[in-house]
């Protein structure tokens, strides 16, 4: 009964960490391509993890050169930021996961594990599939002299940014013969819609002065990782990629490489 209530505690505890780090998220165009979710479920209620990432993204930087609202988006790959994320075991095959991210909106996932067992009972040879669905969203306020969504504008600018994505993954795993039972090697194909609305609220500008618009992307994108477990730590590191598809802009693909360093319970 100790051991339930310190797993509860400290899960609790988490929860609301995650939770502060979504909530204070900064604004940007930023969409994440690092997933680092295990094809394994926890395995029992509460049961988890908790993991800081550096979360590897596509990002891109609107300007209004020209007085236009449909200027293509400065997109490059050199971006990563801090991520902390959450998992907490449902019942034996499905997990709960807060996704957050200093620089995209927090995400809300469930994940369903289809085959293999869970973590808390997965042994050598295991195999395992799992599908996650996700969502999120952010409203705030931004301005020219925040660094954020805004390139170097000169009219005293600023907007209420309405942001939301949405994520969907399948993920394949398994547990070689070479590394025991701490090591998992895992694969996965994802997809995300990242929707952004604009009201600017001031400029100086009468062109833009009271205008709304919109910004919308599907990403498609893959990605191969690794898992070492120890007694309560894990690492995992992950290479991905990903195609984004922006309004305004043509389809680019970019790779990345992100590592993530985790804690776990039972």
């Amino acid at each position: 009964m100790m051991a339930i209530n310190q797993g509860i505690r400290k899960s609790s505890y988490l929860l609301v960490l995650a939770l502060a780090f979504t909530s204070c998220a900064k604004i940007k165009i930023n969409t994440p391509s690092s997933r680092f979710i295990s094809p394994e479920a926890n395995g029992n209620l509460l049961d988890g993890s908790a993991r800081l990432s550096g979360s590897s993204a596509t990002e891109g930087t609107l300007n209004f050169d020209n007085d236009k609202l449909d200027n293509p988006l400065e997109l490059r790959n050199n971006v990563t930021g801090l991520g902390l994320d959450l998992d907490l075991g449902i019942v034996e095959k499905l997990d709960f996961i807060i996704k957050g991210s200093a620089s995209a909106p927090g995400v809300y996932t469930i994940k369903y594990q289809i085959l293999g067992d869970p973590r808390s009972t997965a042994q050598v040879g295991n195999q395992s599939l799992a599908v996650t669905v996700g969502y999120g969203t952010q409203l705030e306020s931004q301005s020219e002299n925040d660094s954020g969504i805004f390139d170097d504008s000169s009219d005293n600018t600023s907007a209420d940014i309405e942001q939301s994505l949405m994520e969907f993954s399948i993920i394949y795993g398994i547990r070689p013969q070479s590394l025991k039972k701490e090591g998992l090697f895992y694969g996965s194909i994802q997809a995300s819609k990242h929707d952004i609305n604009f009201e600017i609220t001031k400029s100086d500008n009468i062109a833009l002065d009271g205008k709304t618009f919109s910004l919308n992307s599907w990403s498609y994108g893959a990605s191969l990782g690794a898992i070492r477990y120890f007694d309560k730590y894990y690492a995992n590191i992950e290479m991905s990629a990903q195609r984004t598809d922006w309004t305004n802009n043509d389809p680019m693909t970019y790779a990345f490489l992100s590592m993530a360093m985790g804690y776990k319970w039972d």
